[in-house]
């Protein structure tokens, strides 16, 4: 198997931290953990324990240009080239899941949640990739994958505002969140185009409602998103992720696919 090294970011939980051990399972893989608190993230620390150099934990606050250079100057130094980088640290916002009718409430998302959405799930990325692109270019499968979400389906939404029922939502505070997400994916498609020339793959990822502590609070999820049986596991989307972008090609260049490699709409 050919040697890689993956950046991973939102790596002390959830599906990051599922990604950093299911990598560190196949022995020619090297992977950069990304995290806002290195000292906080014990399972982290466990691991690099166990896995030496082929783990190497970072600093990073994805929101803030200064962590995210100084992080992308540390990996240089100490690693020099990336393989893959996997955007996955985000957030939700404010609000929380509310699985009935769409209300006024809907609309009424404080401002600072939907800055605050942008600001990570959609600028983060940005400064990431942007910051860690020449080191990219050093490596060898120079892919780039947003983790987004079914919430930013253009699509979906379109849908279930011309259904004659009632809409069914996801967040009581949502529109935030779906709206970084449907950017995220205009990023993906943009610097796919903008950078294809250089041999980059760009595409945007949906993990699916994982059984974490967010996929648990809400039994209709499956349902509402068309997922097979019971909300996956963090390390079995993982795993399909890994699988999936492991295959990537130029073709896939700017798609939005799920854990299961079959495209989502926009």
């Amino acid at each position: 198997m050919t040697a890689t090294t993956w950046l991973i970011t939102g790596a002390n939980r959830g599906c990051g931290l599922a990604y950093v051990k299911l990598l560190l399972a196949q022995q020619s893989t090297t992977v950069v953990a990304a995290v806002r608190k290195p000292p906080l993230s014990e399972g982290l620390q466990s691991m690099q324990q166990a896995h030496g150099d082929r783990l190497k934990v970072v600093s990073l606050e994805a929101t803030s240009a200064e962590s995210v250079e100084a992080a992308a100057a540390e990996v240089g130094r100490d690693i020099g080239a990336l393989d893959y980088i996997v955007n996955n640290a985000g957030i939700i916002g404010t609000g929380e899941l509310d699985f009935g009718v769409a209300t006024e409430d809907q609309a009424a998302e404080p401002l600072e949640s939907i800055e605050r959405c942008f600001s990570v799930n959609t600028l983060g990325p940005l400064l990431v990739t942007r910051a860690f692109l020449p080191l990219l270019l050093k490596g060898n499968k120079k892919t780039v994958v947003n983790i987004s979400s079914g919430s930013g389906v253009v699509t979906w939404r379109q849908q279930a505002a011309a259904a004659s029922e009632p809409a069914p939502i996801v967040f009581k505070h949502g529109i935030g969140y779906a709206m970084s997400k449907a950017a995220l994916q205009m990023q993906t498609a943009a610097l796919g185009a903008q950078l294809k020339e250089h041999g980059l793959i760009f595409i945007s990822m949906d993990p699916g409602w994982m059984d974490t502590g967010l996929g648990r609070q809400g039994g209709k999820i499956c349902d509402l998103f068309k997922l097979r049986g019971d909300p996956p596991s963090a390390e079995d989307s993982a795993q399909g992720q890994i699988e999936v972008i492991s295959g990537l090609t130029p073709a896939d260049n700017g798609k939005f696919l799920n854990f299961h490699g079959e495209p989502n709409p926009f």
